[in-house]
């Protein structure tokens, strides 16, 4: 498809609203999924997107832990839904996947575990993040006392995670305890399937996305209906309603437009997420902001080849760096750091470059102990001048030596 020059403004502000995590490019890509007459539409739809950037991830749930110190005076114990999920033995994994700590295993529960624990840290000290492990312990000090269990997750869509895993957690619980759900999003259908349980909700709530365009819209429900429209339509290519999980609209038709820094929930639409075979020819739909495990590792490597291409470049040039011992580092070692110096460059923590680079934490303190050794970062992560200068270096030996082909197939530093 020709690149849309007509709508060169409208997705350079698109690419903005999504706070620049997709380029010009991706959105061409994923544009070239609709028909012609349709990709105006699909494009405007970008626009309502609910991403949530890392900033805002932290912001949110500060808040919301805030109330829930506010509403209650026992002691609050905060603990992630769902149990880590084992990849070892799936062989088509990439070794590299292998060894995340549920990054990759839809363990979103972990992650904003992660988040939690640095609020707790700094603001609430008395608040404990803890492993469900941990409730053995719990349990037996707080035998005939009052407590506050926090079970958190990135988004409460229809209920059903957050469900299921109370129903199993509860065996474990003293009936004196109380237990609230934390969420960054959720959705009243959430609200309505807890209810009975007693286990009230804290965190920003959302309306399925086409309730919410139908009530900002000033002209009507045309435009709205056009959006629910392309949807469905193109939706139901990628899945069929009689599916028990996953429907044309996301899971259980939730409907929602939700992104996170580091992953796509599939309550949202599944045009924006999904990379399955669309018709006999052997079409594959490209994803926005892709959940396939797969796909994400295949731009790593992308990324992660064009790093080690730059500091070979770099190296030639005399760019070197030491290990603890005083020792030439490795190249591999090497490109690892500098892969992640590009990303902490725009200010991403810990969660999305390990998330992005396919390391696990331990990894990600390793390569920082270099980089401060080296003299590339300062102890607020910040880029020191010599990290500066050699990523620029890097950018401009690459963008001197590839050719025009390598420049169309996006040959880029990560972002």
């Amino acid at each position: 498809m020709a690149r849309p020059l007509d709508n060169i403004v409208s997705i350079e502000n698109v690419v903005a609203h999504l706070y620049n995590r997709v380029t010009y490019e991706d959105i061409v890509a994923w544009l070239d999924n609709f028909s012609n007459e349709d990709q105006d539409t699909a494009l405007q739809l970008l626009g309502y997107v609910n991403l949530f950037t890392s900033d805002r991830i932290y912001d949110t749930l500060k808040y919301y832990i805030g109330q829930i110190v506010n509403d209650y005076n026992e002691d609050i114990f905060i603990i992630a839904v769902g149990k880590k999920e084992s990849v070892a033995g799936k062989t088509d994994i990439p070794k590299r996947a292998r060894i995340l700590e549920g990054v990759y295993g839809g363990q979103s529960g972990q992650l904003i575990a992660y988040y939690a624990r640095k609020i707790t840290e700094k603001y609430y000290k008395k608040i404990i993040v803890l492993e469900e492990r941990d409730l053995k312990r719990i349990r037996k000090n707080y035998k005939n006392s009052h407590c506050v269990i926090v079970l958190i997750d990135d988004i409460f869509g229809t209920g059903d995670t957050l469900l299921q895993y109370y129903k199993r957690l509860k065996i474990k619980l003293r009936r004196q305890w109380k237990v609230v759900g934390l969420s960054i999003a959720y959705m009243q259908t959430a609200v309505t399937a807890l209810e009975p349980e007693g286990v009230k909700i804290y965190g920003e709530k959302i309306m399925p996305i086409f309730d919410a365009i139908r009530r900002a819209e000033w002209t009507g429900e045309d435009r709205a209906n056009d959006y629910f429209g392309i949807a469905l339509k193109y939706g139901k290519l990628l899945h069929r309603e009689r599916e028990t999980r996953i429907k044309p609209l996301g899971y259980k038709n939730s409907q929602a437009l939700v992104v996170f820094e580091y992953g796509v929930p599939n309550n949202t639409l599944p045009i924006i997420w999904e990379s399955k075979r669309i018709n006999a020819e052997g079409k594959t739909w490209v994803p926005l902001f892709s959940r396939n495990i797969i796909g994400r590792l295949s731009a790593y490597s992308k990324r992660r080849d064009n790093i080690q291409r730059c500091y070979i470049m770099a190296w030639k040039r005399g760019l070197q760096l030491e290990n603890e011992a005083g020792q030439m580092l490795p190249l591999n070692e090497a490109v690892n750091v500098f892969s992640v110096l590009s990303i902490l460059e725009h200010h991403k923590d810990s969660v999305v470059i390990t998330n992005v680079l396919c390391i696990n934490q331990s990894d990600y303190e390793k390569i920082i102990d270099i980089a401060k050794k080296n003299d590339l970062i300062d102890n607020t992560f910040a880029l020191k001048e010599k990290a500066i200068s050699a990523l620029a270096a890097m950018k401009a030996a690459l963008n001197k030596e590839i050719d025009n082909d390598m420049i169309n197939d996006q040959m880029y530093l990560p972002a």
